[in-house]
């Protein structure tokens, strides 16, 4: 399991803002202080149990009074519970625990009544935000305004509209507040989601780019000695036989870098570019003057990742596309230039071939995000064969 798998809270694909698992202990004590802080409202009700003795029946007031207090607690109990164990039965369905609770805080409102009086309904608007606050936004406010039509038809019966309405005014000043507050947490966490989303396509181009990378240059290389062990199988088998020996070595090589890439293990360095370009150039029978120790020192440290990539397609596109005769590669301290002979980029190579657009775009990408540009134009244009330059700059 990963780090982000430990730390995120896990959710059913159905049940959106829903967790599908208690709230962690580290998160306990804030859910508690954001729920919990608006039960100061509670006093109301409390002190209408313990002083309303007038609206009792003497024979059972001491009675009512204790109903009225366990129903308050156990009310207070399982508001705050259903916050931190949203789901609490797995084998139901998400409305099914919803509803339970529901009925069990009316319940708890139904023990109070008697004693509490018109105070009873202040416990409303808890049992708004259990839906409102819990629930997807479209769900949570359609039960909510079923509550509110239910209580305030209730509360009518019970305690007649001039004594409710102004209990049940702020009820519904409440509810608008509630949905406020949920359309905003909802617009936060769209907001939270996308940019995470947004962060792993990033995470799979830069690995698609990797991958890419890797592996283009390491099968064109396979490709051209392969071919060029086919043609001396024959005529000059020691020779064959070398090649192939060569591409084995390469493709463990190969498979050892895409294991390094998969892992974000390793990058490929300058030096060793280098050495890989002359290999492939070697291979794909173009003379190649690349640049020497010297040249390579003169590159600042924070380059020479880049300009390895950098160069590391370069080199497969023109074994692959150039046909060219010759090649020259140049660095130094914010410059790379790979050029060629060839037939020119535009002109395609080999027949069913055209230069790799995904290779390109994304070496643009990687240079556009070390703040470079890249420049492709013809080394020597007009000609029938004007070559190709590729230019780094940062």
């Amino acid at each position: 399991m990963s780090d982000q798998d430990r730390t995120l809270p896990r959710q059913r694909p159905d049940a959106e803002h829903w967790p599908n698992a208690s709230v962690r202990p580290e998160e306990r004590r804030p859910v508690l202080v954001m729920t919990g802080m608006w039960l100061i409202f509670l006093l109301w009700p409390l002190t209408s149990i313990l002083l309303n003795l007038n609206d009792l029946p003497p024979a059972n007031r001491v009675l009512f009074q204790v109903l009225g207090v366990v129903g308050l607690v156990a009310f207070v109990v399982v508001y705050l519970w259903s916050f931190l164990n949203p789901w609490p039965v797995k084998a139901l369905p998400r409305w099914s625990n919803m509803v339970g609770v529901t009925l069990v805080l009316a319940g708890c409102m139904a023990l109070v009544q008697p004693a509490g009086g018109v105070a009873t309904w202040t416990f409303l608007p808890f049992l708004l935000a259990t839906w409102i606050m819990m629930q997807p936004l479209r769900i949570g406010v359609s039960v909510a305004l079923l509550i509110m039509a239910v209580g305030l038809t209730v509360a009518i019966m019970i305690d007649g509209v001039e004594r409710t309405v102004w209990v049940l005014l702020p009820a519904g000043l409440s509810m608008v507040l509630l949905v406020g507050t949920r359309y905003v947490q909802s617009r936060e966490e769209r907001a939270a989601q996308l940019q995470q989303e947004l962060s792993l396509s990033r995470q799979r181009e830069q690995f698609g780019r990797d991958v890419h990378d890797v592996l283009g240059h390491s099968l064109t290389v396979v490709a051209v000695k392969t071919e060029l062990a086919h043609r001396l199988v024959d005529t000059d088998p020691d020779r064959a036989k070398a090649e192939l020996s060569d591409v084995l070595a390469l493709a463990r090589q190969s498979l050892g870098e895409v294991r390094a890439t998969v892992g974000g293990l390793q990058a490929p360095t300058l030096p060793g570019q280098i050495a890989a370009a002359q290999q492939a150039l070697d291979a794909a029978g173009i003379a190649a003057r690349l640049p020497g120790p010297d040249e390579v020192a003169g590159v600042p440290a924070g380059q020479q990742d880049l300009f390895a990539w950098c160069l590391r397609e370069a080199i497969t596109n023109v074994v692959r596309h150039s046909l060219a005769d010759r090649c020259m590669v140049t660095v130094g301290a914010g410059r790379l230039t790979v050029a060629d002979d060839g037939i020119g980029i535009g002109s395609g190579a080999r027949p069913g071939e055209v230069p790799s657009a995904h290779g390109l775009a994304g070496l643009r990408s990687r240079v556009a995000e070390a703040g470079g540009t890249i420049m492709i134009t013809e080394t020597e244009p007009g000609r029938d064969r004007p070559g190709t330059t590729l230019e780094v700059i940062l």
